[in-house]
């Protein structure tokens, strides 16, 4: 993507582009669907979500129909441009990525505010790897649950050393 966008600012000829047609991710998916190699990760799937824990909620309000927690409950939170660096600082220290750093902080938060020592959290993954899915410019994620053991006395900063 670079590179192209380079090649324009410059007015350069460019390359040819590096990214495939989303067709191309169709038909990989295709082949995939009913192969041994989706045989094998539904076996893994199976396996790893056996025992995940109980679903946690920070709702507060029930469905009027079933008394069931409503979902979802969303929070947007900017950080300040002290606290960004800060969590930058603390990230480059530990040799992480402040979205590594971030997700410690929501697994630490979660942990306290629910009790649960124990937590599976739907984080976002690209597809699988070698898939020509990386090379396309269209989005090819999975929502995977993330399994989590944290203990009570665990900060943010303990969690990803």
């Amino acid at each position: 993507m670079s590179e192209i966008y380079t090649a324009l600012r410059r007015g350069l000829a460019r390359s040819l582009s590096p990214f495939v047609s989303f067709a191309e991710v169709v038909k990989e998916y295709a082949a995939y669907d009913g192969s041994p190699a989706q045989a094998a990760d539904r076996r893994f799937w199976a396996e790893h979500a056996r025992d995940l824990p109980q679903a946690v909620t920070l709702s507060s309000r029930r469905d009027p129909a079933d008394g069931k927690f409503t979902l979802p409950l969303r929070e947007r939170i900017v950080l300040d441009a002290q606290t960004t660096a800060l969590l930058s600082a603390h990230a480059t220290a530990r040799r992480v990525s402040v979205g590594v750093m971030a997700m410690a902080a929501i697994a630490v938060y979660l942990r306290r505010m629910t009790r649960a020592a124990r937590l599976s959290v739907g984080a976002h993954f690209m597809r699988r790897m070698g898939s020509v899915a990386l090379h396309t410019t269209e989005r090819g994620v999975n929502i995977l649950p993330l399994q989590i053991a944290i203990d009570a006395n665990m900060c943010v900063f303990f969690r990803v050393d």
